[in-house]
């Protein structure tokens, strides 16, 4: 996974932080890509903070857009068109 924006020629750094699943707890494999302009700062913690509290894994997330896109579907049934 890639934290901020990382310029074409920056130099980058990869971080062995662990991440789990938001929603079932799975541990989630690889590491976060940073530039190492951004990584120690302030900034950088709140983002990692926010993308650890947000995460789904890729079961998860494929699951949830199920259900939203099926939820949709029953929206637009022919009952409901005006």
């Amino acid at each position: 996974m890639i934290l901020g924006k990382i310029a074409k020629d920056e130099s980058r750094i990869r971080i062995t932080e662990e991440v789990r699943c938001g929603k079932c707890s799975r541990k989630v494999p690889g590491g976060i890509t940073t530039s190492k302009r951004i990584h120690g700062t302030e900034e950088f913690y709140k983002m990692l903070k926010r993308f650890k509290a947000s995460y789904l894994c890729g079961t998860c997330r494929d699951a949830e857009r199920v259900s939203k896109s099926a939820s949709k579907a029953a929206d637009v049934t022919p009952a409901n068109r005006h």
